[in-house]
């Protein structure tokens, strides 16, 4: 069973009780009763007469429903745009290779892995580091951090 789309539903309570099938789906021991029992302004009748289309759903009370049901934030901030009326449902996007498309270059943040990075990678472009090499680094750096940890440090910027 796939994940109910709201831009295939008439309104808000179709999508609700696709939804609830959904959860029953995934988790056989789903209840509108047990997911409401915590949240506040909230009750499992309220819900139930949502879901039945006899009662509207409010803003107020949309961050409950989106935390019984396990919205996502896309689809919360779909929901809440359709109560306030602003647009109908959003599509759903379709998905772009971004290998394919070689707009996008792919980042690392490995070197932001240890704390020292950031030091060393800084260090390297000091004038006396460079006239001098790995020994200025290190009077450089000393108050930070061993001899050691330095050179691992260096090892790992200039593989990046």
């Amino acid at each position: 069973m796939e994940r109910p789309q709201l831009n295939q539903h008439t309104d808000l309570a179709s999508y609700f009780r696709a939804m609830a099938e959904f959860r029953r789906h995934l988790d056989p021991s789903f209840s509108v009763a047990s997911a409401s029992r915590g949240e506040y302004r909230c009750s499992p009748a309220l819900v139930s007469l949502v879901l039945s289309g006899k009662r509207h759903l409010t803003l107020d009370r949309l961050g409950s429903f989106c935390h019984i049901f396990g919205l996502n934030p896309k689809e919360r901030l779909q929901v809440k745009m359709m109560l306030q009326g602003a647009t109908p449902a959003i599509e759903t996007p379709t998905e772009v290779n971004l290998k394919q498309t070689g707009h996008r270059r792919r980042v690392s943040s490995s070197l932001l892995k240890d704390w020292l990075n950031p030091y060393v990678k800084d260090a390297i472009r000091l004038e006396s580091v460079r006239r001098t090499g790995l020994r200025a680094m290190f009077i450089e750096l000393a108050n930070i951090a061993s001899e050691r940890r330095i050179e691992r440090a260096t090892l790992r910027v200039s593989i990046e």
